[in-house]
């Protein structure tokens, strides 16, 4: 059986687009650079970044209002709400939209409350189920989550806190400036969570069948909101076209965080604008990704090896899990899983004998002392062609660790490259 807990949802910030609208009035324009780009703006930089710690987990229980805990929040400008999400076993218990908030030292109750209106279960809180929490900064209805904060309470029955990390982010505020020259569309936009990861920041711009940009560059140190301008540049891959963009045709915009240089996809937005000449925003969603954490327990038989994996950007589509094992030249498992039923969120992912998803070739044990190759695919219907893939590779099942991880964002008439698609550059 497979242990869901479901995450990440995106609300409105009236507030925010105001005050953010004034700083740009004085913001700097940067200088077109096709080798490297211009340096992005970062708005307010003297202000602190949102941040949310938790400090304590002080009760746990299974009832409403049994569990409860301390966190402690920086960078607040009295805008912000908290979203806080409850899952377990696959069910929603709490959703609730709260704010907005002043006092950084808050002590947080989870309880029945579907003020964010997706809830599908009430509380009491399934035993001997692992239990995830998502807290988010938002705005009072809407976009963008300014900041994500998950972690797993192991269960409600006398369990811990486990799995508590930072979500990387990256959203749109607004659109300030619209236009088909260089450097003539620009955003506001907002980084949060990449403290302290090895993340980089890559935007692809394609039009008309063309691709006009592919800029890469290095986290920013500072996360809050910046200045985003749309120019030439090729420092991610190649470009098929130079600015000026094509008027009257939709404008796609891909923003794409990196974990390391050409790394595995860790976040990945798309924005469509409907023309550059007098458009606006008619789209933004995130891509679907099946993320791999780590590996917590690694064997040769079946079920020993199992992973901490996390499914966002999923919208209720036509994806669907699918799972393969390989070792040796032999395929071990070939699972479909069927739809992500429970949404985004952290899966518990264990490899055992399976052939609903295509013929094998053996059954576990897997053969000591060799690598092992594991697809992690989100396929687009039964038997479906890759929509993606996630490879990642054990060094050996006696004993061994993550040697390999990859990802490419594929489908049957596209090519991709690390995990971008770069030829032809298709709208998408």
């Amino acid at each position: 059986m497979r242990d869901v807990k479901i995450r990440t949802g995106r609300l409105a910030f009236a507030a925010l687009l105001s005050a953010c609208s004034t700083l740009l009035a004085a913001a700097p324009t940067q200088a077109s650079n096709a080798a490297a780009g211009p340096a992005r703006t970062l708005l307010a930089p003297s202000g602190v970044p949102l941040d949310l710690t938790i400090d304590s987990l002080d009760a746990v229980g299974c009832e409403s209002s049994d569990t409860h805990l301390s966190f402690t929040a920086a960078g607040l400008s009295g805008n912000e709400y908290v979203r806080t999400r409850v899952t377990a076993g696959g069910a929603r218990y709490m959703d609730q939209i709260f704010g907005p908030i002043n006092n950084p030292a808050q002590i947080w109750y989870l309880f029945d409350d579907n003020s964010g209106g997706t809830v599908t279960a009430p509380f009491p809180l399934p035993p001997n189920t692992p239990v995830t929490v998502d807290l988010e900064f938002v705005g009072a209805t809407g976009t963008p989550v300014l900041f994500h904060r998950q972690f797993v309470i192991s269960q409600c029955n006398g369990g811990t806190i486990q799995d508590d990390r930072r979500v990387p982010e990256w959203d749109v505020v607004a659109l300030e400036n619209i236009g088909c020259g260089n450097n003539d569309t620009a955003f506001t936009l907002v980084v949060s969570g990449t403290e302290g990861a090895d993340l980089r920041l890559r935007t692809i711009v394609d039009a008309g069948g063309d691709r006009y940009m592919d800029e890469e560059i290095e986290s920013p140190a500072t996360n809050g909101y910046w200045f985003w301008q749309l120019y030439d540049d090729s420092s991610g891959g190649p470009v098929t076209a130079s600015f000026p963009l094509p008027e009257d045709t939709p404008i796609h915009v891909r923003l794409v965080l990196l974990d390391g240089e050409q790394g595995p996809i860790r976040y990945d937005r798309d924005i469509v604008l409907d023309k550059c000449n007098g458009g606006t925003i008619v789209s933004n969603t995130v891509r679907p990704k099946w993320h791999v954490h780590s590996l917590y327990s690694v064997g040769c038989d079946a079920s020993a090896i199992g992973f901490v994996t996390s499914l966002t950007g999923y919208q209720g589509g036509p994806e669907r899990f699918r799972t393969t094992v390989d070792a040796g030249g032999v395929r071990y498992m070939d699972e479909d899983a069927g739809t992500p039923g429970s949404g985004n969120g952290t899966y518990y992912w264990n490899l055992y004998d399976s052939g609903s998803g295509g013929p094998v070739g053996a059954n576990f044990p897997l053969p000591p002392d060799t690598p092992i190759r594991v697809g992690f695919h989100l396929i687009q219907g039964s038997y479906g062609p890759d929509l993606f893939l996630r490879e990642v590779v054990i060094a050996q099942c006696n004993g061994g660790s993550i040697v390999g991880d990859q990802d490419f964002d594929v489908a049957s008439d596209r090519i991709f490259y690390d995990g971008i698609d770069v030829l032809p550059p298709l709208l998408h």
